[in-house]
């Protein structure tokens, strides 16, 4: 079983964080062929791009709220 602590502070000079494509900053837990599972924050009043992926996602909201669209173009 592999263990990753998530950081407190997600900054992009991290090793394992990234600014995905649709402008969510990213921490990869987990990437192989069958699935991607990732820690993503948002800053108050911010948005990601709308994106389609080949995979499902699956979201967990921690804390705050905002609002998804779901299988709209």
């Amino acid at each position: 079983m592999k263990i990753k602590k998530i950081p407190v502070v997600l900054e992009e000079k991290e090793e394992d964080v990234i600014r995905s494509k649709d402008g969510v900053l990213v921490f990869e837990l987990e990437k192989n062929n069958e699935y991607s599972m990732a820690y993503g924050e948002l800053a108050v009043g911010e948005k990601n791009k709308k994106h389609k992926l080949e995979m499902q996602e699956l979201y967990y909201i921690i804390q705050g709220k905002g609002k998804i669209d779901v299988d709209h173009n």
